[in-house]
């Protein structure tokens, strides 16, 4: 009966990591198409439509800037993260596009914001990642800054890598 029992609590065990695993993997998948864009400004209009028709045209004009071809079309769901609040701080944009090949056509293109005008030069593009992604993401950094204390100097260390492939990179530091 004990054994019978122990039996029973392994294959509940092995149940809810399956479990776990397909619930990641589903969040992953539904996550694919999406960036998140900080440090967009937030309009302070009245309602919703025009607060949404704001962030929509500042996105068209990132997208247009970076010359990705993306258009209005493409852009499946554009969404503030966050409760809406008055202290002055934007708000997280999350871009869900209906394509995988325009969002990585987008972040493909990210180089050149450091060219653009000012108002897209404070713009930050991150892939939207699962909860447990962004944990092993932060451990990657505390990794990297630690690696980067004890170096001579002559490198840097930076984390790069989409979302559940991420590495450590060694960069040369340019004189």
């Amino acid at each position: 009966m004990h054994e019978v029992e122990h039996n029973m609590q392994h294959v509940q065990q092995t149940l809810q990591e399956t479990r776990a695993k397909t619930d990641e993997m589903t969040d992953h998948e539904s996550r694919r198409n999406n960036i998140i864009i900080y440090n967009v400004p937030e309009d302070s209009g009245s309602t919703s439509n025009v607060r949404y028709n704001s962030d929509m045209d500042f996105c068209m004009q990132l997208f247009t800037a970076l010359v990705t071809g993306c258009a209005k079309d493409d852009i499946k769901r554009l969404t503030r993260l966050g409760q809406r609040q008055d202290n002055g701080r934007e708000r997280p944009l999350l871009i869900e596009f209906h394509d995988r090949t325009v969002k990585n056509i987008v972040m493909d293109s990210l180089n050149k914001l450091r060219m653009l005008e000012e108002k897209f030069r404070k713009v930050i593009v991150v892939h939207d990642m699962t909860p447990k992604e962004r944990q092993e993401c932060k451990e990657m950094v505390q990794e990297a800054k630690r690696l980067e204390s004890q170096d001579s100097g002559d490198y840097i260390y930076r984390v790069r890598g989409t979302p559940g492939m991420m590495q450590i990179r060694k960069i040369r530091k340019r004189m």
